[in-house]
């Protein structure tokens, strides 16, 4: 195929970018229907559970028809699909850490040729290998409602839902054949064909 929690106070941004041409690859259920059984322990999160699984908070949630993960109890049983044995998932008895807004968040400023960040937040995971596959993009936590601009001017190709485990997505293309993808948003700004300028809310 050509040219793929912090549960209660964080969500998750996920920030894609390609040159050429784009398409998704996933398999949230596997064609034979394997996977496990996990018995949730103490101290455990949907969060911590889906990233020792390398899967999606939200195919985890699909999946177990979970819509309030902070309301997750010790002795639950969750359907884990694809996986092939069950894993250790590390507890906490803490809080997930909370993200302080500040009285005057920076303003995000338009560089010439250059990327910008998309947003203010915790990177959790970065470009490269991440447990031996290769991550084509940057995981950001950040509290929900936090603004996301966009990292370079161009056009939107696409604003709405994506597959499934990416949630409401938008995909820029910008100069010398180089695409951006924004996953997991709340909330979308702008539509198809709109025009963005670097640092622009999206």
């Amino acid at each position: 195929m050509p040219c793929h929690s912090f549960l209660k106070y964080l969500v998750f941004i996920s920030f894609f970018f390609f040159t050429g041409c784009i398409s998704f690859q996933y398999d949230p259920w596997p064609e034979d229907g394997q996977g496990v059984y996990h018995t949730v322990q103490k101290g455990q999160t949907l969060y911590r559970i889906a990233n020792t699984y390398e899967m999606t908070l939200d195919v985890l949630q699909r999946a177990n028809h979970i819509s309030d993960p902070s309301k997750l109890k010790g002795g639950t049983r969750l359907w884990i699909p694809g996986a092939r044995k069950v894993l250790q998932v590390p507890g906490s008895s803490k809080s997930p850490p909370r993200l302080q807004k500040m009285n005057t968040p920076p303003k995000v400023k338009p560089r010439k040729g250059f990327l910008i960040w998309p947003t203010e937040g915790i990177l959790t995971s970065g470009f490269g290998m991440r447990n031996g596959r290769k991550h084509e993009g940057i995981d950001i936590a950040a509290l929900k409602g936090t603004p996301i601009h966009s990292a370079a001017s161009g056009e939107v190709k696409f604003s709405g839902w994506g597959p499934t485990g990416y949630g409401k997505i938008i995909i820029i293309k910008h100069k010398h054949h180089l695409t951006t993808i924004y996953a997991h948003n709340s909330k979308l700004l702008v539509k198809k064909g709109t025009k963005v300028k670097q640092g622009q809310k999206i």
